[in-house]
């Protein structure tokens, strides 16, 4: 004969202030677990549209990053005259990009963002290479001081509106569009004409070369034909690939602490839940041996306990997801670096339905020992009592 529920749930309540810290301290552990998966589905999703495989960077020797890869002009002429370059609309697909942290323009007004990350590119090419959508207004022009701003970093700032000038390398430049394209972290940048770029902020070199392949299937040769070519000095990466394994080494890094945090605080919350249930138990010794003296079994008691205590822990699964849902679709990216990674905080079903079943394993695991101790009390002994 198995305890009415109501029962279980009464003694929660009862002894509600207990029941509610260790709840609270599996929520927070829960939470930690939920976001860290939350995440991942959202680097997921973002790594689905990080680039083109027909797509291939070419970097300066050695480097695998932006920032510290310089590549002349001369290099760009020779590679862009290669042949098993693809053309669209009599436009050799190759071309330079520029990638520059930017001081915040003071005309965005307080903000906790010291830096707006600035592309410099090829507007007619990048249309081909990136699957430009242009959401408000037009693309840039050459030669003119005119930016194109990604959607999520116009939504971010409503001085960034179309039509209106901002500072930047101390000169104005006039916001003539906004755009989402394909690749990673695009969204938050600042476009502007690669050249102009190159002439207004006095740079001499390029940070890369973006090169449409004709054939994607011949990557492997044409990296090998470039690399191999000492004049150039490059590093040859697929563009998919490169963008895919720099998400791949941030989902690894971010699950390993947030499992590390969750254990250390999953940790607290089973001694929480012990401490709790063996409270309950010893409280109600007499009751649970009249429970016990009135037909209810061993194993009746001890589900008894079993279910109060997951009871307890999924109330903390609930809270942890509370504390989620806030933060579902909020968008990360390292503002203050060169991080070519942006992706939002996603909560599927998926991430309700493990961080639940998580606190439920809590819960059995932690009432494990109280449920067994009150399942073997003596009876005869605690009613003479």
């Amino acid at each position: 004969m198995a305890i009415p529920l109501t029962y279980n749930i009464k003694n929660v309540v009862v002894r509600w202030n207990s029941s509610f810290i260790t709840a609270l301290t599996i929520g927070l552990a829960v939470f930690i677990l939920a976001i860290s998966f939350a995440v991942r589905e959202g680097l997921e999703e973002a790594r689905k549209n990080v680039g083109s495989s027909a797509n291939i960077l070419v970097l300066q020797e050695g480097t695998r990053r932006f920032p510290s890869s310089f590549l002349s002009k001369e290099t760009f002429y020779l590679i862009s005259s290669l042949s098993g370059i693809k053309s669209q609309n009599q436009l050799v697909l190759a071309a330079p990009e520029i990638v520059s942290l930017m001081n915040t323009p003071r005309s965005l007004g307080a903000t906790n963002q010291a830096f707006v990350r600035l592309r410099g590119v090829h507007p007619q090419i990048a249309q081909f290479q990136k699957n430009i959508t242009i959401t408000k207004g037009r693309i840039f022009r050459t030669g003119l001081n005119e930016i194109m701003i990604g959607q999520n970093l116009a939504d971010k700032f409503p001085q960034l509106e179309v039509g209106k000038e901002i500072e930047l390398g101390q000169q104005n430049w006039k916001v003539v569009g906004h755009f989402t394209a394909l690749g990673p972290g695009y969204d938050i940048e600042i476009w502007v004409d690669v050249e102009q770029a190159l002439s207004n902020f006095k740079m001499n070199s390029y940070n890369a070369i973006v090169v449409t392949l004709e054939k994607p299937e011949n990557f492997d040769k044409v990296k090998k034909e470039l690399e191999e070519n000492k004049a150039f000095k490059v590093s040859v990466y697929q563009e998919k690939a490169y963008y895919e394994s720099r998400i791949d080494g941030t989902i690894q890094v971010f699950q390993f602490l947030a499992i590390l945090i969750f254990s250390l605080m999953s940790i607290a919350g089973f001694f929480s839940t012990i401490n709790t249930m063996y409270g309950m138990v010893s409280s109600r010794t007499q009751e649970i041996a009249t429970l016990r003296a009135i037909g209810f079994s061993k194993i009746a008691i001890y589900f008894c306990i079993i279910i109060e205590s997951c009871f307890i822990t999924f109330c903390g699964g609930i809270i942890g997801i509370l504390l989620l849902i806030p933060l579902n679709n909020f968008s990360i990216t390292k503002w203050q670096t060169l991080s070519e990674i942006s992706y939002n905080i996603t909560i599927t079903p998926k991430v309700v339905f493990f961080a639940i079943g998580v606190s439920l394993v809590l819960g059995v695991i932690g009432g494990f020992l109280p449920a067994w101790t009150a399942a073997r009390l003596k009876v005869a002994e605690v009613l003479r009592k």
